[in-house]
């Protein structure tokens, strides 16, 4: 098991989805509840970052943003502060198709860098990504720029991208990875697909 905090967002508005994304049925429970057994057998803690009351696992913390409604990255800067080890797995509570080895592996990388974010298709993965408490002053700076880009902080620190030659061997499907369910047709089709995963 890793030494390092597994952070769950779950403050989004699920706009899209018509209802709120993590009390969506997944498996024998929930997305937030699956992800959070999930990673709880990854990372020595996970904590979920939710500005509403939630019925957690004993063992995970539920804590609100400092710098509230400023998006994913106010959570992530949650995440990070509340941390209780240097280095953290960050992931959106509406991506509920998880790889172990994926996450232990960006959990590894992150020891030498601030940020390891994987690569797919070209394009940036910063909400399937690690993250380190070194990127709390950063974020704070963004955040009073008036800057809510996840993105914009990797100009700002140390960051590795990890290209998909480097991780894709950890994953069947790597596409699935990333899945974000943003309607309630994606989140049926993504159903179909877990039956089978």
């Amino acid at each position: 098991m890793s030494k390092a905090s597994a952070i769950i967002l779950a403050g989004g508005k699920s706009t899209r989805m018509g209802q709120d994304k993590a009390f969506l049925p997944w498996g024998e429970s929930d997305i937030l509840q699956y992800l959070t057994a999930t990673l709880q057998g990854i990372c020595q803690e996970v904590i979920v970052v939710s500005n509403r009351p939630r019925q957690m696992i004993a063992s995970a913390r539920v804590v609100a943003d400092i710098i509230p409604n400023q998006g994913p990255l106010s959570g992530i800067h949650a995440g990070l502060s509340h941390a209780r080890y240097p280095q953290a797995f960050v992931i959106g509570c509406d991506m509920p198709f998880v790889i172990p080895g994926l996450v232990k592996m960006l959990l590894d990388k992150i020891k030498n860098w601030d940020v390891v974010v994987p690569i797919y298709s070209q394009k940036q993965q910063p909400l399937f990504a690690s993250y380190s408490k070194t990127c709390i002053p950063a974020i704070e700076t963004l955040l009073s720029e008036g800057d809510r880009r996840v993105i914009s902080l990797f100009t700002r620190v140390q960051c590795h991208f990890l290209h998909e030659a480097e991780w894709s061997s950890t994953a069947v499907l790597p596409g699935k990875l990333f899945y974000n369910l943003n309607t309630y047709e994606e989140y049926q089709e993504a159903r179909k697909y877990n039956e089978s995963w």
